[in-house]
């Protein structure tokens, strides 16, 4: 019995059936995983959105601290109260930046957080991975 699209049953399943197969197709899987892994990458390439948030500025300055000096900043180099204690608790990652930013200059900012993002999207599809019928 149609319903009030015109749609019978048997004709959403043909539709369903072919979709499925059209997904059961290897290299289209492996052109929507692309898709997906690179969207953000895009996204952030043509938005520059690293450059854009003030926080990465003190995590960049405090990256390359940490490689002129060879250690971790015990008090608020870069803060009105430079006497006070403090831990730089990003201290990988500010390092990381420092390096990523010695190498390529600002453009290694945006190309950093595709990178992050990228990898994000790959943690989640192996986790993911597990449960393939939820998934």
């Amino acid at each position: 019995m149609p319903d009030r699209t015109g749609d019978s049953t048997p004709q959403r399943a043909a539709i369903g059936n072919a979709f499925g197969n059209l997904l059961g197709n290897a290299s289209v899987r492996v052109l929507v995983l692309v898709f997906w892994f690179t969207a953000a990458a895009v996204y952030e390439a043509f938005s520059l959105s690293a450059l854009a948030g003030m926080d990465v500025w003190s995590h960049l300055r405090t990256g390359i601290w940490i490689l002129q000096n060879h250690s971790v900043p015990r008090n608020g180099l870069f803060s009105q109260y430079p006497d006070l204690p403090w831990m730089a608790h990003s201290w990988g990652f500010d390092a990381l930046l420092a390096a990523a930013y010695n190498l390529m200059g600002l453009r290694a900012l945006p190309i950093l957080l595709m990178v992050f993002k990228a990898l994000l999207a790959l943690i989640f599809f192996l986790l993911a991975g597990g449960s393939r019928q939820n998934f």
